[in-house]
Order: structure tokens, then sequence, then C-alpha cells
């Protein structure tokens, strides 16, 4: 409504309805962009070629019309955007397609540009090439591109790698060209296959060498390449040779400045003059076609872990191993969790279990893992429904999006606090031994469980501040099409404070856990010593173990549980890539261990808890028969 250097003069839009007024010419007309099948200074003009019931029959095979300028002959004022796999202007064509399928051991990124080159039969050969860019799913065996120029040679490039995928002396434009992508189909960089003097050599004398790895490498080397040029060895009159032409192998485009990708990724196109397709290069330990996801196992979320494996619109029964696997597993740990907290709460609801501060603690970690568990139950449902493209709503999404990851992390954390601190008092009670007062126990208790709550909360807030929903709209009009992902991204100083304080919440249950086993032992052993002195320190460590297993069982199988975990962390440090997604879903699942096992670490091993617990049960079968119809008479 306002323009001019001091935006002080008024000006009507003066587009049609339904366009975007861009800005005031200097004759103080309205710029208008207008619609498809809209036209004039305005936007008020339509053109309805496209608009007809003849429509299908104007762009063949699905494709898109949409209207050129109305001063063109009608046939050009049509312009079809064809569906992947057709070409033609009307999307007659079927084009050239190639199905790649990759062994084992490479490492597939997100996406890979598959190079194109033309060699023309006139003058010397001039070469030209071109690239497209194509993601590569998870759960797909095979990825297809298609590609509606002439070309005589392909090569894939994933990550800073290349490799070789069909050299052909005729060109099919409506050929299915079927390879498997190998190892051995890697183009070596030219200091793997020249000496390192010789690399370093200007161009014009280092590539009279260029004849050399062909022959020296034979017959397994296919081609290798530089800076500056790409050579494949090929055999003529019983030897090997090389044949190179130009090609920038570190040559990348910045999408004009205007990148999509997320966390410093670098922004790459498949060509500087009319670019159609762009791909994130992602930075060490980030994921996803936009590099949103940030991979740390310490703090890995299960949409960064197992989002790419959902296949949309696909029933469960179809979904890949990796999202069966987790279902099952999830199912059996909501199962185990609920189980497990219901019987803790029976057991410690009952006052002569809160004697003490121990009973406090594990009444609070009773409820907590009974929340925790009901919470991750809703998170995994609602990330397998709206990544299978049935629920859309964004309100939902991001209401879901900055609460339900929060509370896991601040539960689990809660309850591993609340473990080591049930193993601190007793330590405390060992040391103290008659003088231990179960008074002053249950009053800190209260206290601590109130501050452990307070520090857990405000430890996690940066977590929900910022995260958000971003909108995945992938290119290819394939089945990855387009999802709505809940993302976290912290800035460099929060990032490092996030991983400390991760570390922090793992290590220091952790080690309290560990420091009262190990003093129990030793303090008990020590006590016995002065009244038992014919006995040797060892033989009086084996005894103490038996009479106060109750005490050790629980910080022991902790301890195990939190190392595989602690080594995962800190040997694979993040993860590489979505297809890798076992051991950071192994690292995912064994947290919820231990809110699984508070009634067999706790209740089983010490009588007392048995008997209250059996207790509770009779009182509660006991209400339950009183108000039973048949047990009045």
């Amino acid at each position: 409504g306002w323009y001019g250097k001091f935006c002080n003069i008024s000006h009507v839009c003066q587009c049609s309805s339904d366009s975007i007024c861009a800005g005031v010419s200097r004759s103080n007309q309205s710029i208008c962009i207008c619609p498809m099948n809209r036209w004039g200074n305005r936007c008020l003009l339509e053109n309805n070629i496209c608009q007809s019931d003849k429509q299908s029959s104007i762009c063949l095979n699905g494709g898109q019309c949409i209207t050129d300028d109305v001063k063109l002959p009608v046939d050009d004022q049509i312009i079809c955007i064809c569906r992947n796999g057709y070409g033609g202007k009307r999307c007659e064509n079927r084009v050239n397609q190639l199905i790649l399928s990759f062994d084992k051991g490479i490492d597939l990124p997100q996406s890979m540009i598959v190079h194109f080159i033309f060699v023309s039969s006139y003058g010397r050969g001039v070469v030209t090439n071109g690239s497209a860019v194509q993601a590569i799913v998870p759960y797909q065996s095979a990825t297809i591109v298609y590609w509606s120029n002439e070309y005589h040679i392909s090569f894939a490039q994933l990550w800073n790698n290349f490799y070789l995928i069909l050299i052909q002396k005729q060109y099919n434009k409506t050929a299915i060209v079927r390879r498997q992508i190998r190892s051995l189909d890697r183009c070596k960089h030219l200091s793997e296959v020249l000496d390192e003097h010789i690399v370093h050599y200007h161009l014009l004398r280092r590539m009279k060498y260029y004849q050399i790895p062909c022959e020296k490498y034979a017959p397994h080397l296919q081609c290798f390449y530089d800076q500056d040029y790409f050579c494949f060895c090929y055999s003529s009159a019983y030897q090997r040779l090389a044949n190179c032409f130009p090609f920038k192998s570190t040559l990348q485009y910045d999408c004009y400045g205007y990148s999509i990708c997320e966390n410093n990724a670098r922004c790459i196109q498949d060509s500087s003059k009319c670019p159609k397709s762009t791909i994130c290069v992602c930075p060490d330990c980030y994921h996803g076609t936009r590099c949103q996801f940030s991979s740390h196992l310490f703090g890995l979320s299960l949409d960064a872990i197992i989002g790419f494996h959902i296949q949309p619109f696909v029933n469960l029964t179809s979904q890949t191993l990796v999202v069966k696997v987790s279902l099952c597993l999830t199912i059996i740990i909501i199962l185990l969790g609920v189980t497990n907290s219901v019987l803790s709460w029976i057991t410690f609801q009952d006052e002569e279990s809160r004697k003490n501060g121990c009973g406090h603690y594990l009444l609070a970690s009773s409820i907590v893992i009974l929340l925790t568990m009901i919470v991750f139950g809703l998170k995994f449902a609602i990330l397998l429904i709206s990544q299978m493209a049935y629920v859309s709503n964004e309100l939902f999404l991001k209401i879901q999006c900055h609460t339900l990851d929060c509370f896991i992390r601040i539960g689990l954390t809660m309850d591993q606090y609340m473990n080591a601190c049930v193993a601190v008092e007793r330590l405390i009670t060992v040391r103290k031994g008659v003088r231990f007062n179960q008074k002053k126990s249950k009053r800190v208790a209260k206290y601590a469980i109130i501050l452990l709550f307070v520090w857990t909360g405000i430890t996690n807030t940066h977590d929900p501040i910022h995260r958000r929903l971003i909108h995945d709209n992938n290119e290819d009009d394939n089945e990855m099409g387009k999802r709505i992902w809940c993302i976290v991204n912290y800035p460099a100083k929060i990032q490092t404070y996030n991983s400390i304080i991760n570390l922090i919440h793992f290590l220091f249950p952790f080690v309290l856990n560990l420091i009262s086993a190990l003093l129990i032992i030793s303090m008990t052993a020590k006590q016995r010593t002065i009244v038992r002195t014919n006995l040797s320190y060892r033989k009086l460590l084996l005894v103490q173990f038996q009479e106060h297993r109750h005490l050790l069982i629980a910080p022991i199988i902790l301890i195990s549980l939190a190392l595989p975990r602690l080594i995962l962390s800190f040997a694979s440090n993040c993860m590489k890539s979505t297809t890798d997604a076992w051991l950071p879903l192994m690292g995912y699942f064994i947290s919820f261990i231990p809110p699984m096992l508070t009634s067999i670490l706790f209740i089983l091993p010490s009588k007392h808890y048995k008997k209250q617990f059996s207790k509770s049960m009779k009182t509660i079968q006991n209400a339950i028969a009183s108000r039973m119809p048949f047990t009045q008479n």
C-alpha cells in the first residue's frame, strides 16, 4: 500500500484479486504477477487453452499444461511440464532410463548427481555435459534416473566419489539401462594412481603420464580424474590407453545465494544456466534431503533415525524392516514399561514402603515411567501416521513437535536420577548404620525430587524453543513427495551446550551408581573385618556381596545397560546417513530398558518390598471382591 524512498506515497494495487502485487512502476502502475491462465498488465485477461475439456490431449502422459505469451501462435502458447520418464513438446515420448542399484559396501548419501557426457561426431569431438540430481530412497532397492538428452558416457557422484555407470557408442533414447554400481566401479583420483611428484606437475606436463595408470592397473582400473579432466581406460591393439575429456570435478554452484539447505550444507544445482533440480551436500553428522536432521547419537530423535524409512501411502505390512522392527520394539517397551510402573506404584503407594527416602524415589520413578511410556507411544504413533501421510494438520504436528520429544527426554533423565538417588541413599544407609535418620531421609527425598524435576526441566528448555516444522517438497514425483518434518536446529553455542548437558545427564547418574556399588561392597567388608578377624578381606568381600546383593543388583545392572550406550555414542559419534540406521536405533531403544526394570531391580531382590507388594495386592483384591455383586451373598 506504500512506496517511495521513505515509504510515504500511498498506492492502491490495481492487479486482479488472484494475482500478486509485486511493486509499482515509474508510471505509478502496479507490477502484477499473474497466476496461470491469466495475462495482461493487470492480470485481468484469461487464456483458457489449458482449461479446455481437451487438456489431457494437449499434454500427454499426465503432463501439466501452462500458457505462454498470447502474442505467439496458438501452438506455441502451450508449454507442457512433463512427469518424470516423459519428454517432448507434448510429453509424448518416453525418455532414457537408468535403473541403478548399489553394492552393500557403498556408503550412500541422501542424493546423488549423475553426470552425462555427449561427444559430438563432428569436428574434433566437442564434449558437452549435463547432470541430473536424484534422491536415493533408503527403502527402494533401485534408483531410477531419467535423461532426455543424447549421451555417450555416464557416471555417478556419491559424496566426493565418482562411479562409472555406462560407456556407449550408440544412443537409444527409449532404452532402459540397468546397472549395479560396485566398489570396483569407483574412479580413482589422480593422486591414487600416479606418484605424488607427478601429480604436482603443471597440467600440460602432467597429462603426458595419463596413459600409465591404465596400463599399470589393468584390467581393474576403469577410470580416474583430476580437478580438470576425467579419463576412462579402454583397450586398443593389446594395450590399455586413457581417453580424457574436460570435466571440472570440483565445480559447485551456490544456488545463486538462495539455498534451501540447513546447517551450513552446500547447495548444488544440476546446471548454472537453467537449473532444474537441487541437492544439499550435508556436513558430517547431518542428514536429510535438506540436511535438516542432526544425527549426533546423544539426543538423537526417532524422526532422524527412521523417518526416511517410512514409506508414504504404504500399509504397515509392506513397510521396511527398520520400521517393522521399531514398531515391535516400541510395543514391547510400552507393555513392559507400563506393567513395571503399575507394579512399582502398587508397591510404593503403601506408606509402609516409604519409611525412608528410597520408597519416595521409587514411587516418583514409577509415575514418571508411566507418563514417559504413554508419551513415547504417542510419539511413535504420530511419527508413523504423519510420515505415512495420513495426518497433515500443521497445528497438531507443531504442538507435538514442541512437546513430545522434550517430555521423553525429561522422563528418561528423571528416571536415571531417581535410580542414582536410590543408590546414594543405600550407600548412606550402610555408612550411617543404626544412626541413619529415616525421617530426615524422607524429607530430603521430597525436596530432591522437586529439585531434580526443576533441574531436568530447565536444562532441556532449549530443545522445544529451537524446534520447528519444515516442508520437504521433493522435486521428483516419487514416493518421498511432500513431507512435514519436525526438526531441531541449534545455533553453534546451543549445540555445544546441548552436547555437554546430555553428557552430564548421562554420566552423572552412571558415576553415582558405579561409585555407590563399589563403596557399599568395600565399606560393609571393612566393617565386618573388625568383628570377624578370622576371615581374610577377600573372603569378607564375597560374604558381604552375598548378604547385600539386593543393594548391589540394581546399580550393577544399570551400569551394564549404560555402558553399551556410552560406548556406541563415543565410538560412532553420529549417524553418517539414513541407510546406517541400525546402530543408532539400538542406542535409542537401549535408553528405554532401565525404566522397564524397576520392579525387577528393586522389588524382587528385597524381602521387605516383596512383602509390601503382596500386602498391597491382597488389599486391592479384597477391595475389588467387596464390590463384586456375587460376593454380597
